[in-house]
């Protein structure tokens, strides 16, 4: 090889240190840009729970106004209460609100028994009025759900423990008038760390009706997802 080939090929061959400079950068751009990412990401999937949950407080407004009161909602005070596994069985929650079964079957004509003194959603929803549509992902999550999952309501980080209150009394409150206790809601990552909003109940809420769910690292009241501020 002559000299002037040796030379050429030495300047344009990368040393040690030009590589390890180079994949320092990389390391220093992927710790910063992937933080960003999930936090877009982060803040994207709780604005998506907020709108989804404010779709379902409108439909519960619409309900009022079509039957002139409040759906009465499974005892518990939760989204996914009395909600049975098979798509076809009752999810009261869905049920009132969609006008039909899970698997998109008819609610029966026949007024089924009250559960706990609640009336089925047909008993209700007289009419059989769809208030709101539900997205697959309402019903399946954004991944594969766990057994005792399968077709219950879900936030868009995944979650299904969800809270919904409504102003029992009329009276534009939502307090311990209507509620004794508010409901306690786990994030899906930490079902077992019980989260509640920070209003008194005795003072209450100014709304006619509230959801609420924790998403993933909530830790505290401040850090739940609602439909109003």
């Amino acid at each position: 090889m002559s000299a002037s080939r040796q030379r050429q090929r030495d300047r344009t061959a990368f040393t040690l240190l030009e590589l390890l400079a180079v994949v320092a950068i990389i390391g220093i751009l992927a710790a910063i840009v992937i933080p960003t990412t999930a936090a877009v990401r982060n803040s994207a999937l709780k604005a998506r729970t907020r709108v989804q949950l404010g779709q379902w407080a409108v439909a519960i407004d619409l309900f009022r106004e079509e039957y002139g009161a409040y759906p009465a909602f499974a005892t518990g005070a939760k989204v996914n209460a009395g909600a049975a596994a098979a798509l076809g069985a009752v999810h009261p929650f869905h049920d009132l609100l969609a006008g039909r079964r899970r698997d998109g079957s008819a609610l029966p004509e026949m007024v089924g028994a009250t559960v706990d003194g609640v009336l089925p959603p047909e008993a209700q929803n007289v009419r059989h009025v769809a208030f709101v549509r539900f997205a697959a992902a309402d019903l399946f999550g954004v991944d594969a759900p766990t057994a005792t999952e399968v077709g219950l309501l879900h936030e868009a980080f995944g979650g299904t423990d969800l809270a919904v209150l409504v102003d029992r009394d009329g009276d534009g409150w939502i307090n311990v008038r209507d509620y004794p206790q508010w409901p306690a809601v786990g994030p899906p990552d930490a079902p077992l760390r019980r989260i509640i909003p920070a209003e008194p109940i005795t003072t209450g809420i100014r709304a006619g009706v509230l959801l609420y769910s924790a998403p993933p690292g909530a830790t505290a009241a401040a850090d739940l997802i609602r439909n109003v501020p």
